[in-house]
């Protein structure tokens, strides 16, 4: 009887843990692979300048990150959120502009267990100098 219970016990904490590595590796992927293309469509180009500079739109970044990690977390966990900082490329201080040269995102998650989940990214805008 007490290899039954030991064995039963074992087989519980082996599902549980795989439906924490199954959260933590399904929300991991969508955070750390968040599409480049959600950041490159919110770059709007102004075309009449000579050289324009080449920014994030705010909103458009709130908008779009809004979106997909709605969509996409849904799946893994209703409890999360994330914050959004935009910042000044040369010397890092807060942006107050509507456009913005870099963005740090934020993610918190609880998932299983109480088990925090947490990651920062950063995405900056550079000029490489192809095509020019």
């Amino acid at each position: 009887m007490l290899i039954l219970l030991i064995g039963l016990a074992f087989l519980i904490t082996s599902f549980s843990v795989y439906g924490l590595t199954y959260q933590i590796n399904g929300i991991n992927r969508i955070v750390v692979s968040t599409p480049i293309s959600i950041f490159e469509s919110s770059i709007l180009h102004n075309v009449e300048d000579e050289e324009p500079e080449i920014l994030f739109t705010q909103k458009l970044v709130r908008e779009k990150l809004e979106n997909y990690y709605t969509f996409e977390l849904s799946k893994f966990t209703e409890n999360f959120h994330y914050e959004i900082y935009f910042y000044n490329q040369e010397n890092e201080s807060m942006c107050v502009m509507n456009e913005c040269g870099a963005v740090e995102v934020s993610f918190h998650a609880t998932l299983l267990f109480n088990y925090k989940y947490e990651r920062t990214l950063n995405y900056e805008v550079f000029d490489n100098g192809y095509g020019s």
